[in-house]
């Protein structure tokens, strides 16, 4: 046994063929348990739209399409063109035969489990030894907050992979692979840029890292030109006022990151509380409901914290993560400050404060660890999230695919066009004739507007659908032959 092992390359010896394997089948098990846990509906309208997306992209490489023969050409919302690379890997798998939503699904059951995977690597290279890392994964696969966004097919899981495949690599001193794997993650959530660029700045501004900071920084920058060209998004540029903002909020993370090496445990405590504060008093929704469903999550993250404040090393850190951590809280905070979805894109670094904050610990690191994982499985126990089925388009779908053939009038163009493809569909406005359906969504985003007519069908809905006030709206939809009006 001793000749074999000294005749096999290191990388291949036993020890590391079992980690390999071990690790092979963790991620399997992974891959299973998201794919689990995927909603049957998708999310309105972001899914219907990325679906679309990708339909133009497979057809003409652009992210516009047309809603069947005669039917409207639609485009995505300026909030969705911004997030091309889903669109465009979805659009690619479909070209190979997988059908658009079975490619969405697997694209975000895939990233979906390798954020737990990453999370721990990333903890292990800062350090904080094997039962830490094992945690801050544990954090993650636990996380009925992620578990339960994780389950809609999109881009969500697959920003934090990328940002998480990328620092892992800028770790490990790969600066051209970091910067293309930060570059596609701008790709999948926008918002990242602003992180990437208060590291760019950071990385530049520091000589000793300078040289590798431009590769970095180049490399994104020629990913995200050259998939722009390639399937050419309508993005637009921001208003100067939000411009205005974008700059301030990434020179005050560039500052917090610089002076992270520099300052004590009180000089920490009161840039961290500066940060931190805000979100607590200001926060309309989203970070209570992250500390209903994630208690732990929050509590071992904030022990974390605490403890790194003893340790120079895992406190300029765990700073860093907080400074990087700013620009999205207050991006999310901005854009919807009650949705928890968008909260969950930040559980990897709470996680990985936790990892820090137990590797700081010598004497009983392993008790403490072992305390920390059985505090994860009562909050996983103990948490709960509403069973997402159906939704409503989905269940009114095969119904409207019965009733006679014209064009489908409607305020939700981007579903229908996804679920009934091979049917007219045209945008609900003044003037517009065929079979208009007042349905909750016409209900809910077009209340100017009727339809004047013949009923030709009225059909019953058990599922309902969510307005923006959030009340459900389970009234029949209705199916008019004739044109739409004004009230």
């Amino acid at each position: 046994m001793t000749a074999l092992q000294a005749a096999l390359p290191l990388p291949w010896r036993p020890g590391r063929i079992a980690l390999l394997v071990g690790g092979g089948l963790s991620f399997v098990g992974l891959v299973a348990l998201r794919a689990a846990g995927l909603h049957t509906g998708l999310l309105y309208p972001d899914g219907y739209q990325y679906l679309l997306m990708a339909r133009g992209i497979a057809e003409h490489l652009e992210p516009v399409a047309t809603l069947g023969q005669g039917g409207d050409v639609l485009g995505p919302s300026s909030d969705a063109a911004a997030k091309p690379l889903f669109p465009a890997i979805v659009a690619l798998l479909s070209a190979l035969g997988v059908s658009p939503l079975a490619a969405a699904r697997a694209v975000t059951v895939v990233a979906g489990a390798a954020v737990p995977v990453l999370t721990g690597l990333v903890a292990l290279r800062l350090r904080t030894g094997r039962g830490p890392a094992f945690v801050a994964a544990l954090l993650c696969v636990s996380s009925p907050t992620l578990a339960y966004w994780y389950g809609f097919a999109g881009p969500d899981p697959l920003a934090p992979a990328l940002a998480l495949g990328a620092a892992l690599a800028l770790l490990h001193r790969y600066p051209v692979a970091g910067g293309m794997l930060a570059g596609l993650c701008v790709l999948a959530r926008p918002e990242y840029a602003l992180v990437a660029g208060a590291a760019a700045i950071v990385g530049i501004a520091v000589r000793t890292t300078r040289r590798e900071a431009l590769q970095a920084t180049a490399a994104g920058s020629l990913v995200v030109a050259a998939l722009l060209a390639l399937v050419r998004p309508p993005v637009g540029l921001p208003e100067p006022e939000a411009l205005g903002g974008v700059l301030l909020l990434v020179g005050v993370a560039a500052c917090v990151l610089l002076v992270a090496g520099r300052v004590g445990p009180l000089g920490a405590t009161c840039l961290a509380a500066a940060v931190i504060l805000p979100f607590a008093l200001l926060d309309g929704g989203a970070w209570a409901s992250l500390g209903r469903q994630d208690w732990a999550l929050l509590t071992l993250a904030g022990a974390g914290f605490v403890l790194c404040l003893r340790s120079p090393g895992a406190r300029s850190t765990a700073l860093r993560i907080v400074a990087l951590s700013l620009p999205l809280g207050v991006a999310y905070w901005v854009k919807n400050p009650g949705l928890a979805r968008y909260v969950a894109q930040l559980v990897p670094e709470l996680a990985l404060v936790a990892a820090l904050g137990l590797g700081t610990l010598r004497r009983g690191r392993v008790l403490a660890t072992t305390a920390a994982a059985g505090i994860l499985a009562v909050g996983a126990v103990a948490a709960t999230q509403p069973i997402v089925g159906t939704d409503a388009f989905q269940e009114l779908a095969p119904a409207l695919a019965r009733t006679p053939a014209g064009p489908l009038v409607t305020a939700a163009p981007d579903a229908y066009g996804v679920l009934l493809d091979d049917r007219p569909i045209r945008v609900m406005r003044p003037g517009m004739e065929g079979l208009v359906l007042v349905d909750a969504a016409a209900r809910a985003y077009e209340p100017g507007l009727r339809a004047e007519g013949t009923v030709v069908a009225r059909i019953p809905v058990t599922t309902g659908f969510l307005r923006p006030d959030g009340t459900i709206d389970r009234a029949p939809a209705l199916l008019y032959r004739g044109r739409v009006v004004r009230r």
